[in-house]
This record gives structure tokens, sequence and C-alpha cells, in this order.
């Protein structure tokens, strides 16, 4: 009896002490929450002074449009290789019209003499060795022809058709250009499984990748073979930049069909905290609240953002990385917090 009465002595203490801790849990938990809310809204206020010292300056978000790009990489490359193949298909040209030419002499001549043979007024000897200059010039035509072709076939099977038409073209303009040296010829490589529209006219490539110095490259036209590892398709393009140089390796941005909509946010604007990307939103005069921004994508000086939400909406231009360092610095324990 004893022993029951000492059990439901500590039972009955030992409820209050339990139900003691338990609101100390919970109120520890509700604790964190609180904060870890207030960090996740990311918002901070300023009062004048602080505004000034951190020299804050606004911009209002306007509806804009914005055509994305297809990144791609390519090579300025070597034509020593299209020369030789555009000298080769000149001299096939040229022993093809004297190959036309000696044809229709020896044509000449056999047709003379096979209208005075047939009035007896020469021999069929005679008449036989014209009709064997003949058959050799008709062969040294038929070759002439084959060799054409061939070197034909080069440049159409290394270069595709539209370098081509450039080489053997009887005004080449901008073949001549490329060899003057002031304009390149750019092999752009697009990812797999991707294609050039048939409206695109132009790209933009940069040596370094730099968008906002880009100049622009005109097409030429397709490549007849897959260059690099991309395993995509490859074409041919023309840029006129002096600091091209054969074999440098440059970065191509390939405008797409497709148009967005949503805002551009200046570079100074934008803020990083572990691989996210933020801006500060004014939430009310002298607030501003820390906002995520969804795959901001280069735009010259600025990116864009496909957020409907943030039209009309204000944002710190210069002064984020101020507000930044405020917002965390906030979040800092003071050191008697601890006391």
């Amino acid at each position: 009896m004893k022993k029951q009465n000492n059990k439901l002595v500590i039972s009955t203490l030992a409820w209050p002490l339990l139900a003691s801790f338990h609101c100390f849990v919970y109120a520890e938990a509700d604790t964190l929450n609180e904060q870890e809310h207030q960090y996740s809204s990311g918002e901070i206020s300023l009062d004048q002074k602080q505004l000034e010292t951190a020299e804050i300056e606004l911009q209002t978000l306007d509806r804009t449009k914005f055509t994305p790009e297809l990144i791609c990489f390519g090579e300025v490359i070597d034509i020593s290789s299209l020369i030789e193949a555009k000298n080769a298909h000149q001299f096939a040209s040229v022993k093809l019209d004297t190959a036309v030419n000696s044809f229709a002499v020896q044509q000449k001549i056999l047709n003379r003499l096979q209208k005075l043979y047939r009035k007896k007024a020469i021999s069929k000897r005679k008449l036989q060795e014209q009709l064997e200059k003949w058959r050799r010039s008709k062969m040294q035509l038929q070759t002439a022809h084959l060799a054409l072709e061939l070197a034909k076939q080069v440049i159409l099977l290394d270069w595709g058709t539209d370098l081509h038409d450039w080489v053997t073209s009887p005004d080449p303009k901008e073949l001549n250009s490329i060899l003057s040296g002031n304009k390149k010829i750019i092999l752009v490589s697009l990812p797999a499984n991707n294609t050039l529209s048939t409206t695109t006219s132009r790209i933009y490539i940069h040596q370094a990748g730099i968008r906002n110095q880009a100049v622009a490259a005109k097409l030429i036209g397709s490549s007849p073979k897959v260059r690099g590892l991309t395993q995509g398709e490859s074409y041919f393009f023309l840029a006129n930049d002096a600091r091209l140089r054969i074999g440098m390796h440059v970065t191509a941005w390939i405008p797409q069909q497709t148009q967005l909509f949503g805002v551009l946010i200046p570079d100074s604007a934008l803020v990083r905290y572990f691989g996210q990307s933020f801006v500060y939103l004014e939430t009310r005069p002298m607030t501003f609240a820390r906002y995520p921004l969804t795959v901001p994508k280069i735009a010259g000086n600025n990116y864009f953002v496909q957020d409907t939400t943030l039209f009309g909406k204000k944002i710190v231009k210069t002064g984020a990385q101020v507000l930044l360092a405020e917002e965390f610095r906030n979040q800092i324990p003071e050191e008697d917090d601890n006391d």
C-alpha cells in the first residue's frame, strides 16, 4: 500500500514537470518558426538617413517583350582548302572551255571532209584521220567534263551549296572580301536536335562570350558535315570583325522565333545568395522585401525575367548589395543577447 502511495505521489509530481517541458519545447519551436518566417521574407526597413547613406535608387519595372536566344559555339575557320578547291575548279573550268572549243573545231572539220568525201574530192584515209582526231577531241571533252564535276563535288561535300555558288560565281564579291582578310567565315554548331529557322538570317558572336559586345554575323548556308562534339547541325556565317583570327573559338547567340513578356532587371539591381537570384522590392515607403527571381536570362546589361507579377513594381536599382548586407547584419544576434 505504501509503495502504491509513493508511485501516486511521483506521478502527481511528474505530470506538471512533463507539461512544463512540453510547453517549453513547443514555445521554442514556435520561436524558431517565427524567426524562420522573418528570415525568408527578407523584409527590411530603413530610416531617411540610412536611405541617403546607402544611395538607394528605385526603378519602376515596365512590361517588355523579349526574344530568347539559343547559345551555341563556333570557330573561325581556315579557308585555305576552300581556296585550293576554288583554284582546282577554275583550272577544270578552263580545261573544259578549251576542250569545248577544240571539239567544236574538229567537229567543223569533220563535217567539211564528210561533204568532200561524198563528192569523192578526198580519200577515205584522210576522212578516217580526221575522224580519229574528232574521237580524241570528244574523249578530251568528256574528261574535262568529269574533272569539272569532280571539282564541283569536292566543294559541295566540304563546303556546301552556298559556298560553292560563291566560289564559282563570275563576280565573287563576298569571296574576295574574305580573301582580302576583311571578313571571316565562322562555323557554328547547334546543339543536338536543334535546327536553324528558315527565317534566321543573322546571329551574334563574340570571341570572349560577352553578349553586349557581340557583332552580327550573316548566314551563308548550312555545312554538309557535322562538326565538333555536339552532333548537331552546322552552319557557315560571315562576320566583319578585325578582332577575329583563324582558329578562334566564339560564342554565338541565335535569336529564337518565340517572344516572351516580362521585365528587364538592371544588372546593378540583382543580388545573389546561395545560388539564388533576388531583387529588393519596395513594399511600402522606406521598406523593402527580398524577392526571388526565376531563371533570369541575360539581355545585354540587363536580365530578363518572365514574371508578370513584377509589372509596375518598384525595385532597388542601386544599393541592393547594401540592403542585403543590412538584412543579414540584423540577423546576427548581439553579444548582450546571450547574457
